[in-house]
């Protein structure tokens, strides 16, 4: 832990006292949910701990928090602040600095901090889900002018309303009327929760935060939502278990100091700025919104026209290939390599938001390819901008996604069922395979198992589940060949909990 994961931890510690004294429910989430299941403790690059509670939970802890709370901390949210501008609340180290971007003109407190969200109730109707999350957006950055959408804008109608209802009511009484709008249906008439989380609010089911798990969390054992595992599927995707490259790796762009407190810091720049720069700031806002929303506009046309070209420099190049024999010999390597500039663009993240389609006559091969080769959840982002094409992908692809979910979950008993029930089937796909061998190692039948990897390792080369179990078979005779195997894989794998599995049998030796 660097010294600012300290001070988190620290508050976290705090927070974690006054819940239990008052009986309040929460759960950490966010990047330090995926810190607890991937890591036990801080992703290694954060900088901040996100904690989240339901409305009910939230309204009693706004209650108790001015008698608990020391000198040298300070609780800000919007229904105490008007000039507060997060739809989440804050509890801030005063001692310290730590001051956003987005938060230079702010008149709230800046220190060291943890995020409390809220889980707002919502109905099923999908209809009332897309109104709700429409009003939410325009509200959020209504709030906060730093923020800006191609959906929530200047020119969008919702926006329009909150300006005029701002300008009319005031902020204060703005809030009371999102409150009665947005935040004012009753929890047992509803079966899913709205995670207030700026623009970009999440849509929950109910189950996903009933009663907590507990998880290793530092020095911590610390609450995590029910179902964890599916709730962070939802909120950062299929891959969350990944561990990202290091120039993936986000933090926040902030101003800290650990030894100065936020008064004493603002004092020294505060006064250097003009006191109309906040309105001139929203003036700038509203002119970066219009050219980001015209230059969407005008992108989403030249992929098109970029998707045609790509069409026709594939349909050359592929011409050159048996892709359907290369398939059936199970030369994947090869196939990958032809595909993989159509991957390129495809997957590309301003064609998929755009819904742009690369129509290559070989596309069912490559994105199958792509499942039995592990990469599911990349043919899953190209199936949703298809319409009504390749069902039987769809099928797999969700299939895969439910043996990935009991996995992660340590559900081995479903887990297992799902790879005898479907292994005949879908026999050629890595994450059946990496099931049955995980499946015979479990019945003591080494022998096949070793069998099944060797086999495998053929065709789906340094696989790194493969090839821990491997290492797993021979840590019963070989001990210190297996430990180097480990080894080797810690090396190569960037699944977060692979390393972890190989740690905890590693820790010992």
């Amino acid at each position: 832990m660097n010294e600012l994961q300290k001070r988190l931890l620290l508050l976290l510690e705090e927070l974690d006292e006054i819940c239990k004294k008052h009986n309040i429910t929460y759960y950490i989430d966010g990047g330090s949910a995926i810190g607890a299941i991937r890591h036990h403790g801080f992703i290694p690059w954060d900088d901040d701990i996100d904690i989240v509670m339901t409305r009910k939970n939230f309204e009693k802890f706004e209650s108790i928090i001015d008698k608990e709370i020391s000198k040298d901390r300070k609780y800000e949210s919007i229904e105490r602040n008007p000039k507060y501008t997060m739809v989440y609340a804050r509890y801030c180290d005063r001692t310290t600095t730590n001051i956003l971007r987005t938060s230079l003109l702010d008149v709230f407190e800046s220190g060291v901090f943890i995020d409390i969200f809220v889980l707002d109730p919502i109905p099923s109707d999908k209809k009332i889900q897309e109104k709700y999350l429409k009003k939410f957006r325009a509200y959020a950055e209504y709030i906060n002018p730093y923020y800006y959408d191609a959906v929530v804008s200047g020119n969008n109608f919702e926006m329009l309303k909150m300006r005029l209802f701002g300008k009319i009511l005031g902020k204060k009484r703005l809030h009371k009327y999102i409150k009665k709008k947005l935040f004012s249906y009753e929890e047992e008439k509803c079966d899913y929760y709205c995670f207030r989380f700026d623009l970009f609010p999440f849509i929950y089911p109910k189950e996903y935060f009933q009663k907590p798990r507990y998880m290793q969390f530092e020095e911590l054992i610390s609450p995590v939502p029910t179902m964890i595992e599916e709730y962070l599927q939802v909120h950062y995707g299929d891959t969350w278990m990944i561990i990202p490259k290091h120039d993936e790796q986000e933090t926040h762009n902030v101003v800290i100091n650990l030894n100065v407190p936020y008064q004493t810091f603002k004092n020294c720049y505060i006064n250097q700025i003009k006191k109309d720069a906040y309105q001139q700031y929203e003036k700038f806002h509203q002119l970066r919104v219009n050219k980001h929303n015209a230059t969407l506009n005008s992108n989403k046309g030249i992929y098109k026209l970029n998707a045609i070209n790509y069409e026709l420099k594939f349909k050359k190049e592929l011409q050159e290939y048996n892709i359907s024999k290369l398939f059936s010999q199970k030369k994947y390597s090869k196939l990958y390599e032809i595909f993989q500039e159509y991957y390129d663009v495809q997957l590309n993240k301003n064609y998929l938001k755009n819904n742009v389609v690369i129509n290559i006559e070989n596309s069912y091969y490559a994105l199958k390819l792509l499942i039995n080769l592990g990469y599911y959840y990349k043919t899953k982002k190209v199936l949703n901008i298809l319409d009504d094409k390749y069902d039987d992908l769809k099928n797999e692809v969700e299939l895969i996604t439910k043996l990935n979910n009991y996995y992660y979950k340590k559900d081995l008993k479903n887990y297992f069922e799902l790879v005898s029930k479907y292994y005949e089937q879908y026999g050629d796909v890595i994450d059946f395979i990496r099931g049955m061998a995980k499946k015979l190692i479990s019945e003591h039948k080494y022998y096949e198992a070793n069998k099944l990897i060797d086999k495998s390792l053929e065709i789906y080369i340094n696989d790194d589940f493969l090839l821990k179990y491997k290492a797993d078979i021979l840590f019963e005779e070989k001990k210190e060949e297996a430990i180097n195997l480990y080894n080797q894989i810690l090396e190569m794998t960037n699944n977060g909990i692979l390393i972890l599995e190989i740690k905890d049998i590693l820790g010992g030796n």
